[in-house]
This record gives structure tokens, sequence and C-alpha cells, in this order.
């Protein structure tokens, strides 16, 4: 945009920019009953044309200027889980307890590489000192429906969202593992402009 900034806001001077993405997210669920794969799948992506939910990235490069002007308020708090399916040894452990070694001999199923939701995930693993480098990864799928369906299909292991697996403890088709010292909030937050 900002190559052709002049030609989009020609009426205004720029005395800063920032980069930013803004993006939502790639989860479309399916039903097993669907008869018409593609009148749902077209059914579903109306529906998210005109969501509310996204999520805006800024670079740390961005203008103090720029941020000043932007009102963060804190959302929910969430934590990213580790998921095993309930066949796993780690599922039958009395304490369903690991230490962060243990983590480096599991089979994990992620996202894709190039998902942005992945490297969102993975910075937060590492900023809590797992190395996602040192992960045997066997498996990248395109969604987190299909990493809950493969784990629960006794594929792999997986870090997912607190409030993603929340139909899979109901139902009990996954199990959730603790990490022995570890715990990995995130904080969702609504960000708004103050001068609006």
């Amino acid at each position: 945009i900002i190559f052709y900034i002049d030609l989009l806001f020609p009426k205004y001077t720029f005395i800063s920019y920032g980069v930013f993405r803004l993006i939502r997210d790639s989860d479309i669920e399916f039903s097993d009953e669907a008869e018409d794969l593609v009148t749902t799948f077209e059914n579903q992506i109306r529906k998210r044309r005109y969501g509310r939910e996204v999520l805006l990235e800024m670079t740390r490069s961005i203008p103090e200027d720029l941020k000043k002007n932007l009102h963060v308020e804190n959302f929910v708090e969430d934590e990213l889980i580790l998921i095993v399916p309930k066949s796993h040894p780690f599922a039958l452990k009395k304490h369903k307890k690991i230490n962060k070694d243990d983590l480096y001999h599991l089979s994990f199923i992620t996202l894709n590489s190039t998902s942005t939701i992945r490297k969102f995930i993975d910075n937060i693993l590492i900023q809590n000192g797992i190395e996602t480098k040192q992960f045997n990864i066997i498996m990248q799928l395109n969604s987190i429906e299909g990493i809950k369906t493969a784990v629960s299909l006794g594929l792999g292991a997986a870090f997912v969202s607190s409030s993603a697996i929340e139909k899979e403890i109901k139902l009990k088709t996954v199990e959730i593992i603790a990490i022995e010292n570890i715990r990995i909030p995130r904080r969702l937050s609504i960000i708004t402009n103050r001068q609006s």
C-alpha cells in the first residue's frame, strides 16, 4: 500500500506508516452428514465473509505515534494446551503430567508451516522455553479441526487453544496433558482506534 499511498489517499500528507497484517481464522467446519459439500462450503465461506472476528498482527517496528492512537483492551485469556489420544501412554498415567523433555519424543501434528496461526503458536511455545525445532512433526494440516480429528484418531499429539477443544473434552475424545512447571497462557485483545 505504501508504494501507492499517494494514489489511494491523494489529499493527505503522511508522516509515518507501519506494517500490519489483518487475517481471519482459517477453520471451516463440516458436518459428516453434509449431503452437498460444495453447497456447504459455499455457505460457510459466505458466513465468514462479513464476520467480525479477525486477527491483527503488528510488527515491532510500527512507529510509536501510530501505536498511541490504538486502544488495546484485554478480551479473554486463553491457554495453549497439549492434547494426546485417549490411548496414548501419557493419557493412561494416573497423573497426566510430563516434563518438557518428553515433548521431544512425541509425534506432533501441526498446522502448515506457512500458517500465521502456526507461527503464532510456535512463537508462544519458544517464549516458554520449548524448542519447536526439535519437535518430531509427522503431519501438517490446514485446520485446527483436522488436527483435533487426527489426534482423536491416535495419529499424534498437538498444541491447541483450550477454547478450541471444549467439544472434544465433553465428548472425551482427547486427553489434556500438563507440562511440569509450564503454563502457556495467551491473551486475546480488542484493538480500537482512539480517534473514532
